[in-house]
């Protein structure tokens, strides 16, 4: 879980940490990702969902 410091910008790559790597049978069955975002005061919710054919 990403935890804010309160450091100014936030960066791709300190987000890029925090990734999954999916195993290649899964990502060859997804044609399509489809995201959404919440955003509140203190955090920004976000969720993907990968579809297949």
């Amino acid at each position: 879980m990403f935890k804010d410091q309160g450091v100014g910008v936030l960066f791709e790559l300190t987000l890029a940490k925090h990734g999954e790597v999916l195993a290649d049978d899964v990502l060859d069955r997804v044609v399509l990702l489809t995201a959404a975002d919440d955003t509140q005061d203190d955090r920004i919710e976000l969720g993907i969902v990968g579809w297949g054919q």
